[in-house]
């Protein structure tokens, strides 16, 4: 399938064919994806329990790091444009901090603004 455009140029939301890439994908030992030519990812590194830990972009334009606990919990992710850090987003338990200011808390299978959440324990009694 082809899109029409001649251009080949990226953003991160597209999936646009790398036409200068002999191969799309590449694989580790374990079965884990460790390149995407199509995203223009370079790099993927895993760490012991098989989750990534760093993901690199072509041309160095750019990183993600991602930090966990012992059994695999996300507790940290960074986001890096160049050397350049972007963002970072911090996860605790149930409830997500980008920078200092709570993005949002869930419930399983439900997220839900952290206000909402504050007041609807609050009329339930759940304090």
């Amino acid at each position: 399938m082809t899109d029409g455009l001649a251009s080949n140029s990226y953003s991160s939301k597209d999936f646009k064919p790398n036409t200068g890439s002999t191969q799309d994908y590449g694989y580790d030992d374990n079965g884990n994806m460790s390149a995407n030519a199509d995203k223009r990812i370079s790099a993927i590194a895993y760490n012991y329990l098989n989750l990534q830990e760093d993901v690199s972009m072509s041309g160095s334009t750019g990183s993600m790091t991602y930090a966990y606990d012992a059994v695999g919990s996300k507790l940290q992710q960074q986001v890096f444009a160049g050397s350049t850090l972007e963002s970072t987003t911090d996860y605790i338990g149930e409830a997500v901090f980008l920078g200092r200011a709570v993005r949002r808390r869930s419930m399983p299978g439900i997220v839900l603004p952290f206000r909402f959440m504050v007041n609807m324990q609050m009329k339930m009694g759940n304090r």
